[in-house]
């Protein structure tokens, strides 16, 4: 083979390569929205790398499979995009929730200049910025040969495990553990790979139904069948203490309707079924109940000896209260943008001339804890037609995955996979900011694709 035949290669499998470094990046760097933490440039960049990769050595009709996801992510940036376009004086002060604005610059003296439809130029800018990763997920996936694909659900699990290990490894470090690599973070909790406990507590959870098809998919070689149902159970009832210790409430609630989901996964499919007793295979169940036990000692003595972590799953929650209190100024916010928006990201900044006297404190909203709510607030009419065609496109996707016989081939088996993790974190969206997340918003689009029937390729 020539040096330039060996070149060609190597270029033709860098986005291959790129797509699968951008998701490890994600998994060390991805558990925080804040534009100012160091990993998010790399982030990125990579994405932009990952993305015209794959764009510059396949054509545009390759990547038909996945032009519906293409088509979302890309509307989504021309809307942020299109908030950045300036606007003369005359136009901007009569844009609905920009009174207050114009007359402070009245008050003050300052001149009225062309302004762009958000609030907040800079954090706009950062938010289209933030859409990269998920641009560069659709076009990764849909360059990614069939075989590759089928390495994306072992290397989400690994790092499920990973951050799962890790959180225990913070509780057991104390508060000021450097474990907790984020500046701003839950610092009595089991964060993991994030800087929010909710948002752990949630990758957690979708660790239960991974592990799930994991085990249902058919491998060729019986004994390694047998090894992916025993290894699924013992990570599954490691999981499930740990997502107890991260403290987060809306973990348990979600962790209760993700074994439901799992439980519906586990009839469905040509996986291989649980294998039954015989003498010759009691050394093999002994080696591996024995690795159940062991797990499920230590996290039981992790639990034991952090019982205070579990304490906050019963004691009151003073800033989950006031977020309820919060809802009226947040339809406020919607009423007074409507519908042009008030920019994405620029929620913090305008919700404090909304924030009640009342409960003006040291603590600050930095998102409204509800994700779909937010998004119309900072996105207006635009948003919400985006958000509502893929609310849509969604039900029509589950009805039509769920109402098929449940005899599967493997991949309208991960098409399941993905109607349970997206309504997971969907429904998770409603009291909190998952999606925000670079890591999460990547598997959120990974699980999005995986309902989208792609043809194999090699």
């Amino acid at each position: 083979m020539t040096a330039a035949r060996v070149a060609a290669n190597i270029s033709r499998r860098l986005p291959t390569l790129v797509f699968f470094v951008l998701l490890v990046l994600c998994f060390l760097g991805g558990g925080s929205s804040r534009p100012d933490i160091q990993a998010q440039p790399l982030i990125w960049l990579l994405s932009i790398l990952c993305g015209g990769a794959a764009l510059w050595f396949r054509p545009l009709s390759d990547f038909a499979p996945v032009r519906l996801a293409l088509i979302f992510v890309s509307l989504m940036a021309a809307i942020i995009a299109v908030q950045l376009i300036p606007l003369p004086p005359s136009l901007w002060t009569v844009l609905p929730g920009r009174g207050l604005y114009a007359q402070t610059a009245i008050v003050t003296k300052l001149p009225l200049t062309w302004h762009p439809i958000s609030l907040t130029p800079d954090l706009t800018r950062a938010t289209l910025f933030a859409v990269l990763p998920a641009f560069a997920t659709v076009i990764g996936f849909g360059y990614l040969t069939s075989k590759n694909r089928k390495l994306i659900l072992p290397l989400l699990l690994l790092a499920v495990m990973g951050s799962a290990l890790l959180g225990l490894a913070q509780i057991s470090a104390g508060s000021d553990s450097a474990l907790r690599y984020y500046p701003i973070t839950n610092s009595d909790s089991a964060v993991g790979l994030f800087a929010n406990r909710n948002h752990n507590a949630l990758f957690l959870v979708l660790g239960l139904p991974m592990l799930t098809v994991w085990a249902r998919l058919d491998p060729k070689n019986k004994r390694l069948a047998q090894f992916h149902v025993w290894v699924a159970a013992a990570a599954g009832l490691f999981l499930l203490p740990i997502i107890l210790v991260t403290g987060s409430r809306a973990g348990v609630i979600l962790g209760v309707l993700a074994l439901g989901g799992s439980l519906l996964l586990a009839r469905s499919g040509s996986g291989y079924a649980p294998p039954s007793l015989s003498e010759r295979q009691w050394p093999l169940w002994g080696k591996i109940s024995a690795a159940v036990l062991a797990a499920l000692v230590v996290a039981g003595m992790a639990i034991l000896s952090r019982a205070p972590v579990l304490a906050k799953l019963f004691a009151p929650n003073v800033a989950e209260e006031s977020r309820a209190q919060m809802f009226i100024p947040l339809l406020k916010m919607l009423q007074d943008f409507f519908p042009v928006g008030s920019g994405f990201g620029s929620f913090d900044p305008v919700f404090r001339a909304f924030e009640p006297f009342d409960f003006l404190d040291t603590a600050y909203m930095n998102h409204a804890h509800n994700d779909l709510l937010h998004i119309i607030i900072e996105g207006g009419l635009p948003a919400a037609l985006l958000l509502i065609a893929y609310l849509i496109w969604w039900t029509m996707r589950v009805r039509y995955l769920w109402a098929l016989p449940d005899r599967l081939s493997s991949a309208r088996l991960m098409g399941r996979l993905g109607t349970v993790m997206t309504g997971l974190m969907l429904l998770a969206s409603l009291a909190d900011y998952p999606l925000r997340m670079p890591l999460l918003g990547v598997v959120f689009m990974i699980a999005t694709l995986w309902m989208v029937k792609v043809p194999d390729r090699d």
